[in-house]
């Protein structure tokens, strides 16, 4: 009965948590990256993490945000995952920082015809360097139905 938001690296217990959802993503965190499980025209299939570990951790990886309704719909499920911290640190920044919040909401809105919809997914690239976000960019959003 209770709202739920996780924070974190998307780990196998969260996995099959989101299996018992109403709605199914259309965007999965896989080990190489996030899976565009129905890519439109000119978007890839996967999103590649692209970093290296040592001597320092640089590069590049993708950061999820989902939110969905509950297993009973009676409550909202939001998550913030990567498989970088820097990652979903850039996410909730994203979704925090009230300038970056209006960038989402507009991306939103274009994508889903004009309203903000109910429930949806937002991809983030986020450029790091020893776990610090450097740099975020809007990649896609998918409204959830």
């Amino acid at each position: 009965d209770n709202n739920v938001i996780f924070v974190g690296v998307q780990n196998l217990f969260f996995d099959e948590q989101l299996h018992g959802m109403p709605l199914d993503p259309q965007l999965i965190p896989v080990q190489e990256g996030i899976r565009n499980v129905h890519p439109k025209p000119g978007e890839p299939a996967l999103f590649l993490d692209q970093y290296s570990t040592a001597p320092s951790e640089e590069g590049t990886a993708y950061a999820l945000v989902t939110h969905l309704p509950g297993p009973l719909r009676s409550n909202d499920v939001e998550s913030f995952t990567s498989s970088r911290s820097a990652g979903y640190v850039a996410a909730v920044q994203w979704f925090t920082d009230p300038s970056l919040a209006r960038v989402l909401v507009a991306e939103l809105k274009k994508a889903s015809g004009g309203q903000m919809p109910r429930y949806y997914q937002v991809l983030l690239k986020v450029r790091f360097r020893d776990d610090v976000p450097t740099e975020t960019t809007y990649v896609l959003s998918r409204e959830l139905r």
